[in-house]
């Protein structure tokens, strides 16, 4: 198994890489079926910001450039904004009849459930 400078596996920080960077045609997808509201716009924007620095973030961990313990808390700061994007759209597709119910209902599940 490869690993990177920081001991880490390769294979793990190219995955992050790829899923980050496949997340964001979904994320401009989404803004057609979405109404252009503030908070979609703001929260995509985010998003698409937090999956781009995590993708660079990634791939400057796997030569050893940027050390694990910086990482972490940069890729921890990402996945919020992306998490926090996640629920603006599910809730807006949920109260705009956007998007389908099976899609929206997890999220709306989750978020009354985890106080």
């Amino acid at each position: 198994m490869c690993k990177t400078a920081s001991g880490g596996s390769a294979a793990n920080g190219v995955v992050l890489v790829v899923l980050f960077l496949a997340t964001i045609p979904v994320a401009l997808a989404l803004l057609r079926w979405l109404p252009r509201t503030r908070s979609v716009w703001v929260a995509t924007a985010m998003a698409l910001g937090a999956m781009h620095a995590a993708a660079v973030v990634q791939l400057l961990l796997i030569p050893g450039v940027l050390d694990f313990d910086v990482q972490v808390l940069l890729l921890v700061a990402a996945f919020l904004r992306v998490y926090a994007w996640v629920f603006v759209v599910s809730s807006t597709g949920h109260c705009f009849d956007t998007l389908p119910r099976s899609v929206t209902r997890s999220v709306c599940f989750r978020a009354s459930h985890s106080q």
